[in-house]
């Protein structure tokens, strides 16, 4: 081989073999793993590039951290919040909690019906409602009366806003369907209910032509109590019509009188694990501010206020978890004021660990999405994939990056 090469310095082509002759000897450096010049891309870059300004956090069953991006940086959690009501929700009230709906009758035939929150009751139970009712021997109503008082009048939850879209429903005491109504309106203004177990009333379709819109949608109650307890008194009066019991006066809005006792207690079909299930799927706004502000009521007395259930929040994080500088204002995350770091946010999921079940799960992950406009979020917990035998909680925290966070999270899985 050393005479050829002799031989070959010698043509005069010599300059052009040379050249190949260096570049095929640089080529074994310049292979991937050899290179000093370009080190290959590890998966930490590739995180830290998906994340950009973003936290991201990984801590084993002990709460070691394995991997840690920005994690003490305070941000704006979105819907994973609805992690943390939760949490403070099991620890007032229990997961085997059941909401109630009181019912009482006075001497004029009047039948009053007072509200406690329960973000559940929807047409479904009130068919069970109207059948007990009618079982305990009611047949006539005079008046219907309405009681919301259990809450404070004209909650103003942060970040709610004032559209019909069905994250601005109001919260109350004596709410239905999540206070929200779902119709098809047609080009010719006819309307239907698009629920087969919702029967259509006026007030609905009242409601759904003032949207001034066609096709089938969903229209909340925004902020009006009135309309609220109108919505409620339509259905109320639909479903107990139904089950053969009438009623000939008009609807009123006011407290139970004190001398009365309840003819009939309604406990919700779905205990509190349920409805959190619920709200973890379908990323409900509306029945996390209510477990929030019900929260804020078994930690005090009633009325529901913010201010309550912010203070019973912040002493479950400081008394139960050891967590202070945490700015928590509502319950669902639509608010941008609320903020918590990474790290804080894996303390409050080793406290959620024995309810992760209670998070949508897909492949070995239990997690909950958060998104807002620039805000992405997700958190949660994995099984590793080189390790069955683990569990992982993990959290991801990005501005603006929807689509980044699955990347990440994939890139976790595979080397934590």
């Amino acid at each position: 081989m050393a005479d050829d090469h002799m031989i070959v310095l010698k043509n005069t082509w010599w300059p052009w073999s040379l050249f190949m002759s260096m570049s095929v000897l640089l080529c074994c450096f310049c292979k991937p793993g050899f290179s000093e010049v370009n080190p290959p891309f590890s998966f930490q870059k590739k995180i830290e590039q998906y994340a950009g300004d973003g936290a991201v956090g990984v801590w084993d069953e002990q709460g070691t951290a394995l991997f840690s991006l920005n994690t003490t940086k305070g941000m704006v959690p979105a819907s994973i919040l609805k992690i943390v009501t939760a949490a403070v929700f099991i620890h007032y009230a229990g997961s085997d909690y059941r909401f109630e709906t009181h019912f009482y009758r006075d001497s004029k035939g009047n039948l009053f019906i007072k509200g406690m929150g329960d973000p559940s009751l929807v047409s479904e139970e009130w068919v069970k409602i109207a059948a007990a009712l009618k079982s305990k021997g009611l047949f006539e109503v005079n008046e219907l009366v309405l009681d919301d008082s259990f809450f404070a009048p004209l909650l103003k939850v942060p970040g709610v806003g004032q559209s019909t879209n069905p994250y601005d429903a109001l919260n109350g005491a004596l709410t239905t369907n999540f206070n929200t109504l779902y119709v098809t309106v047609s080009p010719r203004k006819e309307v239907i209910s698009a629920e087969s177990q919702t029967p259509l009333t006026i007030f609905m379709k009242q409601r759904a032509l003032a949207v001034r819109r066609t096709g089938t949608f969903r229209i909340a109650i925004k902020q009006n109590r009135e309309h609220a307890l109108m919505l409620f008194a339509s259905l109320g009066r639909a479903f107990l019509k139904q089950a053969g019991i009438m009623i000939s006066g008009v609807d009123r809005f006011e407290t139970v009188p004190a001398s009365l006792k309840p003819f009939h207690v309604h406990y919700s079909s779905k205990d509190s694990a349920a409805i959190i299930t619920d709200m973890m799927e379908y990323s409900n706004n509306f029945s996390a501010n209510q477990l929030f502000l019900t929260a804020g009521v078994m930690a005090a007395d009633p009325p529901a206020t913010l201010e309550k259930a912010v203070q019973a929040t912040q002493k479950f994080l400081h008394q139960k978890i050891g967590l202070t500088n945490i700015t928590v204002v509502e319950g669902s995350g639509i608010s941008r004021q609320n903020k918590i770091s990474a790290r804080q946010f894996h303390e409050i999921l080793r406290y959620f660990r024995p309810y992760k079940h209670l998070l949508p799960e897909k492949d070995g992950v239990w997690s909950k999405t958060g998104t807002l406009r620039q805000v992405s979020t997700l958190a949660g917990f994995y099984i590793p994939q080189q390790n069955k035998a683990q569990l992982r909680l993990f959290v991801i925290m990005l501005q603006g990056k929807h689509h980044d966070r699955l990347k990440i999270l994939s890139l976790l899985r595979k080397h934590y």
